[in-house]
């Protein structure tokens, strides 16, 4: 429903109209009493959020003018929802939707970053968390705020699980008085054999 206004003087009519924040153009036509006036302004305009004036000039057969104004006020939106929300390096949990706010994924040891992307419903509403991300093992709690054009905001949670590190390999293993593995070193091997002399009690193993 559009609301209109109206206050007379003798130069001017002038009309307020609101219009709420999906209205992204409108349509403006007149018509004069007098088939051969003449009139400027009229079109299809498209709106700012705040105020839009627009000025409709009428001109008579005798070339005197009168102008009449429309300001025509557009809300701010309050559409704080994402349109899409993603982790580069996996998948999140469940199937993106802008109404569901809570989203898991997890990672591999191995992956030490990750980078979050979004995007946001209205483009005039600014989006914040997002980018990339460094990772501890184990939980990881990223928050996606999404503030509106009005300042209502949306938390949108992902927790990303940063797989422990499984590996229980040796670097290296090292005898004292120099004896030498046999096979030498590999940590992909787990049972060695070192041959010693007979007069040998100990040797320092690191």
């Amino acid at each position: 429903t559009i609301n209109i206004s109206k206050s007379s003087t003798n130069e001017k009519e002038s009309y307020n109209i609101d219009v709420d924040s999906t209205k992204q153009s409108v349509v403006i036509s007149a018509t004069t009493d007098e088939v051969h006036a003449t009139t400027k302004g009229t079109g299809t305009f498209n709106l700012v959020t705040g105020e839009n004036t627009f000025n409709i000039v009428v001109t008579a057969e005798n070339g005197e003018e009168k102008t009449y104004t429309i300001v025509i006020n557009k809300e701010k939106s309050d559409n704080s929802k994402l349109s899409s929300l993603s982790i580069e390096q996996t998948t999140i949990t469940p199937e993106f939707s802008p109404s569901t706010l809570n989203y898991f994924a997890n990672v591999d040891y191995s992956v030490t970053n990750i980078d979050i992307e979004a995007t946001a419903s209205d483009s005039n509403a600014t989006i914040e968390g997002i980018g990339n991300k460094e990772l501890n093992t184990g939980v990881n709690i990223f928050e996606i705020v999404v503030t509106s054009e009005n300042n209502t905001q949306t938390t949108y949670k992902i927790t990303v699980t940063r797989a422990k590190n499984n590996n229980a390999n040796l670097n290296n293993i090292t005898l004292s008085g120099g004896y030498e593995l046999s096979p030498s070193f590999d940590s992909s091997i787990s049972s060695y054999e070192v041959n010693v002399p007979n007069e040998t009690e100990s040797i320092e193993i690191t």
